[in-house]
């Protein structure tokens, strides 16, 4: 009895030892223990219980949780890790009070979170500085072991709303780096499914003209969309969208150009492809367009007819050809609203007057499209036209001089040709209209 009394009383003694089986002091909600920006806290969960812990979110079958709180010193990216601890681990973020919790969407994992791939979770979502975040860190069905958890906190990138765009100036490359961007506000861009972490510019020409924007030189998978209207309203701009080999630059670093009026403030969001994340170069510039570039400013053609030496010696047959090309570039010249003039072969035939004859012995042309039909472009014809601004000729010798200075060409016989290009501009003129003057 007395060697029974002594054991009792051992055992009574070591039931008695304090905090030998006590759970750990942030086993509840109400002693959750703060963490610090940078600071890496580590303790084990060995004797932690799941007293009045909530399910989280993403995970049906999570115990053993151990509590912590956390309140980022501005506004910001805050990154919740357990990479390094040694068992698999379960995070749940919450706003409000231990006996009223909100669960944060984006603020549970299970496995493969932002910070590091495996069975440890992690978390980053995007918090306020006036609240305070309760974590629960709990193990996957029940599993304990040593905790290793550690809070980052990256102050929100300046330009992250649309409300705070950065200006763009023509030419001039603004670097920086998106690691602070969230998604917060933004909407999908029209040309990628997958995109967030987005930054915002805005850019108005100073006039008229052809606008790029180009990603060229960043280091990470980037999207660009830009929109018209306000912060409230967008509107995407029709080819304004690009995710990969855009206009700028081949690659994965998009780019983008369309025509932008001097009245518009175009607001620019640049994300990355997947999440991504990096070091941003962004640059606008403005080309103002040609003359031409719109219907506004369309050329007034002017059609050259034939040449081939004196008119002396043409027979019956060529004297039929002469006057059924003159016939046809006629046709042509009404539907283009274009002058027409000929070589000096045309006017010694009569089939048209002198007044009309370019060259050496004829008139100076210098119209901003030139269309030489059968002409073969001697010397002496040239000096009559090459100050054109764009020369296209007809000539089904592929050798002929006037190629040589041509800026596009036809290989064929103008008989064929002309009535080809006649009968399409027709059919254009019967398409809807594009633009009015």
């Amino acid at each position: 009895m007395r060697g029974l009394g002594l054991c009792l009383a051992a055992v009574a003694a070591c039931a008695a030892v304090p905090g030998l089986s006590q759970p750990p002091a942030n086993d509840l909600c109400a002693g959750a223990i703060p963490l610090f920006p940078g600071v890496q806290r580590t303790m084990s969960t060995a004797r932690a219980t799941s007293s009045g812990d909530p399910r989280p979110l993403c995970v049906g079958a999570a115990a053993n949780g151990i509590w912590y709180t956390f309140q980022p010193p501005a506004d910001g990216l805050v990154t919740v890790s357990t990479c390094g601890s040694d068992f698999d681990t379960v995070l749940q973020v919450y706003t409000g009070q231990c006996d009223s919790l909100t669960p944060l969407p984006e603020g549970c994992n299970d496995d493969n979170g932002p910070a590091c791939p495996g069975p440890q979770a992690s978390v980053r979502f995007y918090a306020e500085s006036n609240t305070v975040y309760r974590i629960l860190a709990g193990g996957r069905q029940g599993q304990t072991g040593n905790l290793r958890i550690l809070a980052t906190f990256l102050e929100r990138s300046p330009n992250d709303l649309c409300a705070d765009a950065i200006p763009l100036v023509p030419g001039l490359l603004q670097t920086m780096n998106t690691s602070g961007a969230t998604s917060l506000g933004d909407p999908r861009p029209s040309c990628a499914s997958t995109t967030s972490n987005g930054v915002w510019y805005t850019f108005m020409p100073p006039t008229d003209g052809v606008v790029t924007l180009s990603t060229c030189g960043s280091d990470f998978d980037t999207v660009l969309q830009v929109y018209t209207g306000d912060c409230q309203s967008l509107t995407p701009v029709v080819d304004g969208c690009n995710n990969n080999d855009g206009p700028a630059c081949a690659g994965r670093q998009a780019s983008v150009r369309f025509y932008g009026g001097s009245n518009e403030v175009y607001r620019i969001l640049v994300a990355g492809a997947g999440g991504q994340t990096g070091k941003l170069e962004i640059q606008a510039t403005l080309q103002e367009p040609m003359p031409h570039d719109f219907c506004a400013g369309a050329l007034t053609p002017h059609l050259e007819l034939l040449d081939g030496g004196s008119a002396e010696g043409i027979g019956g047959a060529e004297q039929h050809v002469f006057a059924l090309s003159f016939e046809l570039i006629r046709e042509l010249a009404d539907e283009l609203g274009a002058a027409v003039g000929a070589s000096r072969a045309a006017v010694d035939a009569g089939w048209i007057s002198y007044a009309h004859q370019v060259g050496q012995t004829g008139k100076t042309v210098c119209p901003r499209i030139y269309i030489a039909c059968g002409i073969s472009g001697a010397v002496q014809h040239q000096v009559g036209m090459r100050s054109s601004d764009i020369i296209i000729a007809i000539n089904k010798d592929p050798h002929a001089p006037i190629f040589s200075i041509a800026t596009h060409g036809f290989v064929g016989d103008l008989l064929e040709v002309v009535p080809a290009l006649t009968k399409r501009i027709r059919q254009m003129r019967g398409a809807p209209t594009v633009c009015t003057v």
